[in-house]
């Protein structure tokens, strides 16, 4: 959830990139939620149209990725914001999902590098992700005490 010694988002760019192809830019998770809902009335009911993601924030970090989006997005909130929360957290290793094991936990942080996962707690931490609460170990965690974890220096 945003705080004051979080960087604010400048532009969430996005390309749908297939059907109806767009390209749109926004400055702020609400307005990135709106154009995916009004695009998720025309998405597949099954399956899902790719959705190709920048996020620019205010201090020039950035980050980039792929939104899958199906016909059932349009009744949800936080839906961009949240993936990104999810990747990061699982990324950073706060975060383990209750479907995935040690070996599958291990072998995907392996992917990693360890500066990589510091990146990603760190911009968990600094970065404003929206109304999303940070992910430890399932289950959903204050932002202030993700700063008590070993290794997180303000």
């Amino acid at each position: 959830m945003p705080t004051d010694h979080m960087h604010p988002v400048r532009r969430i760019t996005m390309h749908r990139v297939e059907e109806k192809v767009e390209d749109v830019s926004c400055e702020s998770w609400q307005a990135a939620d709106e154009i995916l809902r009004r695009w998720a009335h025309t998405a597949p009911d099954e399956g899902y149209e790719k959705i190709h993601f920048h996020i620019t924030w205010t201090d020039g970090a950035g980050y980039s990725g792929r939104f899958d989006l199906q016909s059932k997005h349009r009744l949800e909130e936080n839906l961009l914001n949240r993936q990104i929360n999810h990747h990061l957290s699982v990324t950073s290793g706060l975060y383990q999902p209750r479907w995935m094991g040690d070996l599958v936990r291990k072998q995907l942080l392996d992917m990693y590098s360890e500066e990589e996962q510091q990146g990603a707690h760190l911009l968990l931490l600094t970065h404003d992700l929206g109304e999303v609460p940070i992910l430890i170990t399932g289950e959903h965690v204050p932002e202030a005490a993700a700063w008590d974890l070993p290794g997180v220096k303000r």
